[in-house]
């Protein structure tokens, strides 16, 4: 959204009476700045994180949810590239856990780190090329000259007094195909890793961790689909709930159920704990020894 829609959704809340919406906004902006931050430091300041292709996809996926949070509601091209960039990041992060998972012997041929980063540069120049494209056709074909171009993408894009009828139908069938595909490939992931690994005993348990973890990634998965394929023409509840929540949840859920991202959090927080009741206990004894 451009900063007068910013006003105009604000001005939708009060009349809809929906202005504790804006809470649910504050919530998870904080939530996520408490975490994504610190993980997206952590993997690139350790060597062995980085040389895994599964925490340098959840460092991209922590920035481009980090960007989304940052940028809500202010820059229509840059929010719509971020969405698309998370969007196909958790494609590939399902295409990583089945390939681990299903081919560990040569898994690491298949997925090394430097593939998996031009894999990354290959998702933001693709998720680019769409908000950017979009935003040429509105300002070409647009025949409101008095409108703001900083207007919201997506809605601009499906109404069609702006583009016409057939273009919006295209673009329909465009963002539909597109997401159904990825959703596609990540049912497929991982209905085959259930397939492939129920004989070794890991779902008998109702609580097992298998079951839990894909319960987590199923939530994740709808929170993130379900607004570009459903929760469009919901606009207020869409854009301050919706879009916000998995970005919120991500880190706690996927960060932090990583072991050893866990455990480095942690240490730096016992670490800081330390050095501050050292410093406590230093001066104390100073300021008694001066007496």
């Amino acid at each position: 959204m451009g900063f007068n829609d910013c006003d105009d959704a604000i001005e939708d809340l009060s009349d809809w009476h929906l202005e504790f919406l804006l809470i649910s906004v504050a919530v998870c902006l904080i939530g996520a700045l408490l975490v994504n931050p610190l993980i997206i430091f952590i993997i690139l300041l350790k060597n062995k994180f980085r040389q895994e292709t599964r925490y340098l996809l959840l460092a991209n996926l922590m920035l481009s949810d980090l960007v989304f949070l940052c940028l809500n509601s202010c820059v229509s091209i840059t929010l719509t590239i971020c969405y698309c960039s998370a969007i196909l990041t958790i494609t590939l992060m399902a295409i990583d856990t089945f390939l681990a998972v299903s081919l560990p012997l040569r898994y690491i041929s298949l997925m090394p780190p430097s593939r998996t980063i031009k894999l990354l540069i290959v998702i933001w120049v693709v998720a680019s090329v769409y908000p950017i494209f979009l935003l040429v056709v509105i300002l070409v074909v647009e025949s409101y000259p008095e409108m703001n171009h900083q207007s919201c993408l997506l809605p601009l894009a499906l109404d069609s007094k702006t583009l016409g009828n057939g273009l919006v139908i295209s673009i329909h069938i465009f963002l539909v195909s597109g997401a159904l595909v990825c959703l596609a490939v990540i049912i497929y992931c991982y209905v085959m890793l259930y397939y492939n690994t129920k004989r070794s005993g890991i779902w008998d348990n109702l609580y097992s961790r298998a079951r839990v973890t894909l319960l987590i990634h199923t939530t994740l998965f709808f929170l993130y689909f379900a607004p570009g394929l459903f929760l469009v023409w919901l606009s207020s509840v869409n854009s301050e709930v919706f879009m916000m929540l998995p970005r919120m949840l991500c880190p706690y859920l996927y960060g932090l159920r990583y072991r050893d991202i866990a455990k480095r959090i942690k240490r730096s927080f016992l670490v800081k704990q330390h050095s501050v009741r050292s410093m406590n206990a230093w001066y104390i004894s100073g300021h008694g020894d001066s007496q």
